[in-house]
């Protein structure tokens, strides 16, 4: 078990040590519809230490501080998030310490997390082409 008596779970793993066949798995899933990375391009930006990776028993969040020293969540993947979202949101505002956290997500994932303090402050728009 993990922290809290609740499933185990390895948060902001380093390196190749946390990227088992379900983690390229959940990559591979949750960056299907985004053009920003390829899934072998969030393994290098894990493994080189560009990116961070929070890997729970059911899935994973990947995250990157930005140049304005925010965190960035952009790939939240993996199954039953009702069951690991509080802990990730948790080990999150832990690891941003003190840094603003952002998450830019699919419309459905807003109303899953607003009950755990997430806030919509922005809207993403994109010109199709």
């Amino acid at each position: 078990m993990g922290l809290h008596g609740r499933q185990s779970y390895q948060c902001y793993v380093r390196g190749d040590a946390g990227i088992d066949r379900d983690v390229i798995g959940w990559i591979k899933s949750g960056i299907e519809r985004d053009e920003r990375y390829t899934a072998e391009e969030v393994i290098e930006g894990i493994n080189a230490g560009r990116f961070q990776i929070f890997r729970y028993q059911q899935g994973i969040v990947v995250t990157q501080i930005t140049g304005h020293n925010r965190v960035l969540v952009f790939l939240l993947s993996g199954v039953n998030l009702d069951e690991w979202k509080e802990q990730a949101t948790n080990d999150l505002r832990a690891f941003a310490n003190g840094r603003i956290v952002e998450a830019y997500c699919r419309p459905g994932l807003e109303k899953v997390l607003k009950d755990i303090g997430w806030v919509k402050t922005q809207v993403v728009l994109r010109l199709e082409k």
